[in-house]
């Protein structure tokens, strides 16, 4: 098991970090559905971020760009729902 351990991924090799980048697209969600959850996320989202680096899951650099995707994510996937979901809209109507 240790000669695959050995062989497999190395410890902080994922760019970027996933773990900050979900808790940004989360937080981005709250700020702008739930302000009262918002600010119960901002400190678990500082936390993964700083804990990340800190038991050496992920590089610096791999949070950071964590913290630089999230956004984009977030601002993406709401305009693709947003447009399918016009699209679906203008279809039904097309129908009746």
């Amino acid at each position: 098991m240790r000669l695959i351990q050995d062989l497999g991924e190395r410890p902080a090799a994922a760019f970027p970090s996933s773990h900050v980048g979900t808790a940004v697209v989360v937080l981005c969600y709250s700020f702008y559905n739930a302000k009262k959850l918002f600010w119960y996320f901002l400190p678990v989202l500082i936390l993964i971020f700083l804990s990340t680096v800190y038991i050496r899951a992920h590089y610096l650099i791999d949070s950071i760009a964590g913290l630089l995707t999230g956004p984009v994510l977030y601002y993406s996937g709401n305009h693709i729902y947003t447009t399918i979901k016009k699209i679906s809209v203008n279809k039904k109507r097309a129908q009746v």
